[in-house]
C-alpha cells in the first residue's frame, strides 16, 4: 500500500479502537477522527483515488455516525462489529491489490527509456485479412543505461489501462476491473533520458515476450539489466501479445488462442515464424539506432558485435530458433521456454551458441508435458556452454514480473510458493551473470551466483552427464 493509504488506514483503526473500547465520552475520539479526515483528504489530493479505498472511505462516514450515535448513548454491539468487520474489508482490498513499488534496479547506472512504433513494409501480417495492405506493425520498448534527470518523474507501468484492463483480465480468467489500479505504478526509467556515453559501446540484448504476455511484465528485469549497462530491446509481438495500442490508437488485440484448433501445431510453427522475423527486423532496426537515424541520444553507443537474445515461454522458442538462423546473436537464454513450436530440426541440433534454460520444477501439470522432454534432446548437442537448471517453487509465471502484483497471485495466476522478491532476485541475478561472461567478457562464471540461491537446481538429466559445468552443483 502507498504511505498515505497506510496512515489512513491507521488512523481509522486508532479511531475505531477508541470508539469501541471507551466507556465514557472522551475528546480523544473527536481528534482521532479529524486526523482521519484530515489524512484521507490528503491521501486522495496525494495518491489519488482507487477504487480498492472505497470500504476506508465509506468507513470514514461509518465512525462519524458511530461518534455521534456515541455522544447520546452507548452504541450496541452490533455497531461496534460492523466497524471491525468493516475495517477489515478496508484493509484487505488495498493489501489484495496493492500500488506495487518496483524494486531498484541494482546496477549503477540510472535507467532511461524510448518507446517506438516500426512498420515493416516487407512482410504483410498474416494475423489478420482486413486490408490487402497490412503490414506487420510493432510497438518496441528500448532500456539503456542513462543519467538520471533533475525533474522529470518515472515512466507509468503500463499505459492506457481504461483499454487495457479487459484483455488483462481475459488473459488470465478474472475481470479485467481487478488490475486497472496497475496503471499507478511507476517504474525507475525515465524517458528520454541523457545516455551514459562514459562506458560505451553497451552489448545490446533482445528480449521476446510470451504469448498472451507483453514487454510491460518483464520491466524489472530490463530496467535492471540496464542499470547494468545493456541496452534491452523489447518488442511487443503483435496479436500474440496480449494488447498492442499504435500512436494513432489503433489496437493489434490477442488473436492467438488455438484451443482447440486441430490445425495448432502448423499454426504455432507458422506464429514463430512470425515472431522470428519480428526478430530479423528488430535486428535491422538497432543499427539505425546505432547511427541515430532512430534515436539521435543513443548514436554510437551500441556494441552491435555482442547482440544476446532471451525470451520467456514462447519467447524462449522464438530466442532459441533466432539463434538457429541469426549468428550475430552470441547468447540465447529462455525462461520457462515453451519448446512446443520449435521445428524438430532445430530440437534435434540445437544452437552453436552458448545457452542457459531457467525454468519451473516440472511441466507435467501444464498442457504441454513433454515440454522437457524436448528440452533433454535440445541439450544433446555436445557443446560445453549449454546449462539448464530449475528453480524450487517456482511456476510459469515468476519468471515475470506478475509475483509482484499481488501476495495472492497464485489463486488467480501460475505464480508458485517461491518468494515474490526472491523470485525477481533469481531472474534479475542469474540472467546478468549469464551474458555478462557470454556477451561482456567479465571473466567471472555465473554459476558462481547461481550456488548463491539453494532454490537452484540442475535440470535432472544435467545431474548425470558432466556436459558443461552443472555437475558442480
Amino acid at each position: 500500500m502507498r504511505p498515505l493509504e497506510t496512515t489512513t488506514l491507521i488512523l481509522l483503526l486508532l479511531t475505531l479502537t477508541t470508539l469501541v473500547c471507551s466507556r465514557q465520552k472522551r475528546s480523544s475520539a473527536l481528534y482521532m477522527l479529524l486526523a482521519a479526515i484530515f489524512a484521507t483528504i490528503l491521501q486522495l489530493v496525494v495518491e489519488s483515488y482507487r477504487w480498492q479505498m472505497i470500504p476506508a472511505y465509506g468507513l470514514l462516514a461509518y465512525l462519524y455516525l458511530f461518534y455521534r450515535r456515541s455522544q447520546q448513548q452507548t452504541p450496541r454491539v452490533s455497531i461496534k462489529a460492523i466497524g471491525i468487520l468493516w475495517f477489515f474489508l478496508s484493509v484487505a482490498l488495498p493489501w489484495i491489490m496493492p500500488v506495487v513499488i518496483l524494486p531498484e534496479p541494482t546496477g549503477p547506472y540510472a535507467v532511461g527509456t524510448h518507446a517506438f512504433h516500426w512498420v515493416d513494409s516487407t512482410r504483410l501480417e498474416w494475423f489478420t485479412d482486413e486490408y490487402a495492405d497490412d503490414y506487420r506493425e510493432l510497438m518496441v520498448q528500448v532500456w539503456y543505461p542513462a543519467q538520471r534527470p533533475d525533474e522529470d518523474s518515472p515512466v507509468p507501468y503500463i499505459d492506457q489501462m481504461d483499454l487495457r484492463a479487459k484483455a488483462i483480465g481475459e488473459a488470465g480468467d478474472f475481470p479485467g476491473f481487478l488490475v486497472d489500479y496497475i496503471d499507478l505504478f511507476k517504474t525507475h526509467s525515465y524517458q528520454d533520458a541523457e545516455a551514459i556515453k562514459e562506458a560505451i559501446p553497451f552489448p545490446v540484448l533482445i528480449l521476446s515476450h510470451g504469448i498472451t504476455g507483453m514487454h510491460q511484465l518483464h520491466t524489472v528485469l530490463s530496467e535492471d539489466l540496464a542499470s547494468h549497462g545493456y541496452v534491452v530491446v523489447a518488442p511487443n509481438h503483435s496479436y500474440d501479445a496480449n494488447m498492442v495500442i499504435f500512436p494513432d490508437g489503433r489496437v493489434a488485440d490477442y488473436r492467438s488462442d488455438l484451443t482447440g484448433n486441430p490445425d495448432s501445431v502448423r499454426l504455432r510453427r507458422q506464429q514463430l515464424v512470425t515472431r522470428v522475423g519480428d526478430i530479423r527486423f528488430v535486428l535491422a532496426k538497432i543499427e539505425e539506432i546505432q547511427t541515430g537515424d532512430l534515436l539521435p541520444l543513443l548514436k554510437g553507443t551500441l556494441n552491435l558485435d555482442r547482440i544476446g537474445i532471451l525470451g520467456h515461454s514462447y519467447g524462449g522458442a522464438t530466442a532459441l530458433q533466432a539463434c538457429k538462423e541469426f549468428s550475430r546473436l552470441k547468447a540465447c537464454l529462455a525462461l520457462d521456454g515453451w519448446l512446443s513450436p520449435l521445428p524438430d530440426s532445430t530440437v534435434h541440433t540445437g544452437i552453436q551458441q552458448p545457452f542457459l534454460f531457467l525454468g519451473r520444477p516440472q511441466w507435467t501439470d501444464s498442457d504441454y508435458p513433454d515440454n522437457y522432454q524436448l528440452l533433454e534432446r535440445l541439450l544433446q548437442i555436445d557443446h560445453p556452454d549449454q546449462y539448464a537448471f530449475t528453480v524450487r517453487g517456482s511456476r510459469h509465471l515468476d519468471f515475470t514480473d506478475a509475483p509482484l502484483l499481488s501476495p495472492l497471485t497464485s489463486l488467480i495466476v501460475e505464480t508458485g510458493a517461491i518468494d515474490a522478491q526472491r523470485a525477481i532476485s533469481i531472474v534479475n541475478t542469474i540472467t546478468r551473470t549469464f551474458f555478462d561472461q557470454y556477451l561482456n567478457n567479465t571473466g567471472e562464471n555465473f554459476l558462481n551466483h547461481i550456488q548463491q540461491y539453494p532454490e537452484i537446481a540442475p535440470f535432472p538429466s544435467r545431474t548425470k552427464t558432466n556436459r558443461g559445468a552443472n555437475n558442480d552443483l
